[in-house]
């Protein structure tokens, strides 16, 4: 018969594995999945080559109502910086079958020093993942973002990054209010020596 302590150690092992295949969920659709939902969409992660759940459901995207961003496990990590890949599907309303919108697309999570990956607190969370288009180093994304972050002339750097492409040269950034207002910031910032500059930064409703 088990004794109490190894019945306490199992439910922790339990509920630790629990954490770990329950995804995060970032914004009010991804928030207003079925489990059943989940489910399908795990198994659309896994048929695409995942080798485990997603941790994090972003939706809607793009603007449009129906959409899903599934974030798969991290491929490469270090102490501040992650990345992987992203699934993007979406489905028409008032069925349940989800249909791939384009190929896998590449992401990375920033965080402070000392912070969990997975500890998004909700929609505002600055440290929720992008996507990356283009070839850029860990430390090149970790210098670029810290940068944005301290909100340089007038860049809304309280504002969740939602894609960064370009290259370690030039860059454009997509910022996104979080309040669900639908507005964006579109950044443009240019290498300068160690150092970053801002050549442009747009406000505006998408």
């Amino acid at each position: 018969m088990m004794n109490s302590m190894t019945w306490l150690a199992l439910a922790l092992v339990l509920l630790q594995g629990a954490s770990v295949t329950t995804p995060i969920r970032v914004g009010d659709f991804a928030r207003q999945l079925t489990a059943q939902d989940v489910m399908a969409l795990e198994q659309i992660a896994t048929a695409g080559g995942a080798k485990s759940s997603p941790w994090l459901l972003e939706g809607p995207f793009n603007h449009i109502g129906n959409s899903i961003r599934m974030y798969l496990p991290a491929e490469s990590q270090t102490a501040q910086v992650r990345r992987g890949r992203t699934i993007d599907l979406f489905r028409r309303r008032g069925e349940t079958l989800w249909r791939p919108m384009q190929t896998m697309t590449q992401y990375a999570q920033v965080v402070e020093v000392g912070r969990d990956f997975n500890s998004i607190s909700g929609d505002r969370d600055i440290h929720r993942p992008f996507t990356v288009s283009g070839t850029f180093s860990d430390e090149e994304l970790l210098s670029l973002v810290t940068f944005i972050r301290g909100s340089p002339g007038q860049v809304r750097g309280s504002w969740p990054i939602s894609s960064l492409s370009g290259d370690a040269s030039s860059v454009m950034l997509w910022l996104v209010e979080p309040s669900g207002s639908g507005r964006l910031q579109r950044v443009l910032v240019v290498r300068q020596g160690s150092d970053w500059k801002v050549t442009d930064a747009i406000t505006g409703i998408a």
